[in-house]
C-alpha cells in the first residue's frame, strides 16, 4: 500500500508539472504575439546567447520536502586554472604563473582537462609572437566551457602578434592563422585577447559547437574570423557562434565570413574598418554565404571596404548570397565602401533602424527583404563602372521599405534604381530630399516600383 500511495504522488507531480509547464508555454506565445514575430525571434537568440554563456541558475524554490543532498559526483565542478606562455617557464604545466606552459600546449591542456578550464595567457611584455598556428581539436562541454584569457585581466590585453606585413602591402607577407579549431574544439570561449598583423585571428577548420568571442581586438589582418575546411573535411559550420564587443581594425578580405551551415549566431557591437586595404580582391565587412541561417546582427558597423581590382569596384559593407536565409539586420551601419553598403541576396531577411552612408550603391536587393526605419546618405561612386544609387533592386527581388529617409545633393544618383530582371520593389511612408538634377527612379521594362505615402523634396 506504501508503494501504491507513492506511486500515486508522483503521478499527480508530474500531472501537475505539465499543466505549468502548458501554461508556460501559451503564456509565452501570447507574449510573442503581442510583441511580433521579429522581437519575439530576436528575444530567442538573446536568451540562447545567455544559456550559452551564463551557467545554470541554482534551484532556490521551497515548495514540497527539502531535496537529498547531493553527493560529491553530482556536486558542481570545479573550475580548473592553467597558465600559458610564448614559452615555458618552471616545470612548464601550467599550474601556475611561474609555471606557465607554452601556447603551443594549448590544446594538450584543454584534452586533460575534466570539467570548467580557465587558460590564462600571460606575457611579461605584453606581446606574443606567433609563428605557427596553434591548432585545437580538443575543447569543453555545455556544462564545462573551456575559457581562454589575457592575464591578469588589468584592461591591457595580452597582444597575439603574426608575420602580416605592416603597414599593409598586397604584394607582402598575408599572415597565417593563430587558431585554428578542428573537429572537438566545441564549448570554446576566447576573453580579453588582441591579434596584430595575422592572417587570419580564428580559422573553423571543420564543424564545430558554441564559439563564443568577447571583448577582442585585432588590427591588421586578412580576416578575423574564417570558415574554411581543412584538406579532406566537408564542411565547416559553426553551431552557435556568439561574437560581442569586438573591433577589427584594418583588413584586407573581411572582417567575418561565415559559410557552410553555419547557424544560431549574434554578432553584437561589432565595429569593423577595413581602412581601404586595397587590392586583395572582393573584400567584404561581413560575408554570409552557402546555407547559413539565423543570424542577428545587432549594432554591427562596418566601413572603408575598397576593391580596385577590376572594372567594376566590388567592395561591401554587409554581404548576404542565395542561400542564406533568416537574417536580421538591427542598428548597423554600413558606410565608405566602393560598392554596396548592404548588398543582400537571401531570403527571409529583416532590416531594423539600419543606416547606410557614403557607398556607391547604399542598399543594393537581389532577395526577399522587409525593410523598416531606414536612413540612405549621400551615395558615391569612387570608381569603375555602374551606377550610383541609393536603392538598387536587381534580379528576382521582392522588397518592402517603409518609413524610411533618403538624402543627398548629388545630381549623378538615381534614388531608386529597379533594374531587374523581375524585381519589385514596394516604398511605403518614406521621405526623400535630393538635387533637382537627379532621377527619383528608372524602372526597367518587367520590373515594378510602387510608391505609398512618399514624400519627394528637391533640394535649392
Amino acid at each position: 500500500m506504501a508503494g501504491t500511495r507513492q506511486s500515486s504522488s508522483l503521478t499527480s507531480a508530474l500531472a501537475a508539472a505539465a499543466v505549468i509547464a502548458v501554461a508556460v508555454a501559451a503564456a509565452l506565445f501570447v507574449l510573442s504575439r503581442l510583441l511580433g514575430d521579429d522581437a519575439s525571434s530576436v528575444d530567442v537568440v538573446q536568451s540562447e546567447a545567455g544559456a550559452a554563456s551564463e551557467p545554470p541558475a541554482a534551484d532556490t524554490s521551497t515548495d514540497g520536502p527539502a531535496p537529498e543532498p547531493e553527493s560529491a559526483d553530482a556536486a558542481a565542478p570545479q573550475t580548473a586554472v592553467r597558465y600559458v606562455a610564448a614559452a615555458a617557464s618552471g616545470r612548464g604545466d601550467g599550474s601556475a604563473q611561474g609555471q606557465a606552459a607554452p601556447l603551443s600546449s594549448l590544446d594538450q591542456l584543454i584534452a586533460e582537462a575534466d570539467g570548467p578550464l580557465d587558460v590564462r595567457v600571460v606575457a611579461d611584455s605584453g606581446t606574443i609572437p606567433v609563428t605557427d598556428s596553434v591548432t585545437l581539436t580538443s575543447g569543453g562541454t555545455s556544462q564545462a566551457p573551456v575559457t581562454i584569457r589575457s592575464w591578469p585581466p588589468s584592461g591591457r590585453r595580452v597582444v597575439l602578434t603574426g608575420t602580416r606585413t605592416a603597414p599593409y602591402d598586397v604584394a607582402g607577407d598575408p599572415g597565417d592563422a593563430v587558431f585554428r579549431l578542428g573537429s572537438g574544439a566545441d564549448h570554446l570561449r576566447f576573453v580579453d585577447l588582441a591579434f596584430e598583423n595575422v592572417g587570419v585571428a580564428f580559422r573553423v577548420a571543420a564543424d564545430i559547437r558554441d564559439l563564443d568571442v568577447r571583448q577582442v581586438s585585432a588590427t591588421n589582418v586578412r580576416r578575423f574570423l574564417d570558415t574554411t575546411a581543412a584538406d579532406g573535411v566537408a564542411t565547416a559550420s559553426i553551431t552557435g557562434l556568439r561574437v560581442s564587443d569586438v573591433s577589427v581594425r584594418g583588413f584586407s578580405k573581411s572582417a567575418f565570413r561565415l559559410r557552410y551551415g553555419t547557424r544560431d549566431v549574434l554578432l553584437q557591437d561589432v565595429v569593423g574598418d577595413s581602412e581601404q586595404q586595397d587590392g586583395d580582391n572582393f573584400a567584404v565587412g561581413v560575408s554570409l554565404s552557402g546555407q547559413v541561417s539565423d543570424v542577428v546582427l545587432r549594432r554591427v558597423q562596418m566601413t572603408g571596404t575598397l576593391d580596385t581590382t577590376g572594372e567594376y569596384w566590388n567592395g561591401d559593407g554587409f554581404s548576404v548570397e542565395r542561400g542564406v536565409t533568416r537574417v536580421q539586420f538591427i542598428d548597423t551601419l554600413a558606410a565608405g565602401h566602393s560598392d554596396g553598403g548592404y548588398d543582400i541576396k537571401g531570403t527571409e531577411i529583416t532590416m531594423r533602424s539600419v543606416r547606410a552612408v557614403d557607398n556607391k550603391r547604399n542598399y543594393r536587393f537581389w532577395g526577399l527583404i522587409d525593410v523598416q526605419d531606414c536612413e540612405g546618405l549621400d551615395p558615391n561612386k569612387r570608381g569603375g563602372t555602374g551606377t550610383q544609387a541609393q536603392v538598387q533592386v536587381a534580379e528576382g527581388a521582392v522588397v518592402v521599405m517603409s518609413g524610411c529617409r533618403f538624402v543627398d545633393a548629388d545630381p549623378e544618383t538615381i534614388v531608386f534604381d529597379v533594374d531587374g530582371p523581375a524585381a519589385t520593389l514596394q516604398v511605403i511612408d518614406s521621405d526623400v530630399r535630393r538635387a533637382a538634377e537627379s532621377q527619383l527612379s528608372t524602372v526597367e521594362p518587367g520590373n515594378a516600383l510602387e510608391t505609398d505615402d512618399l514624400g519627394d523634396q528637391l533640394a535649392s
